[in-house]
């Protein structure tokens, strides 16, 4: 049933008149993937979940945890070896 429901479901088209282009907006949040005009009936501002997400610089919290995980490995194959004994 939900497939069905699914399946007939049209897709919103919104046009961007700066660029010419057709894009679904449900997608894209209301904004142009081009130029970035927002589409009539989205919000402007993200919602704040999503703003928190693009001030987090994600290369230095993949780096801390890539260091972290190294860490413990060190750590298992040293006290394998003998080195360490915890």
């Amino acid at each position: 049933m939900a497939v069905v429901s699914r399946a007939s479901r049209t897709k919103e088209v919104a046009h961007c008149r700066l660029d010419d282009w057709d894009f679904d907006p449900s997608i894209t949040d209301g904004a142009c993937p081009i130029c970035g005009w927002v589409a009539d009936g989205y919000p402007k501002v993200k919602p704040r979940w999503r703003q928190v997400a693009e001030t987090i610089e994600w290369e230095y919290v993949g780096l801390l945890v890539l260091f972290a995980v190294l860490v413990c490995l060190g750590v298992l194959v040293a006290q394998a070896a003998g080195i360490i004994h915890l």
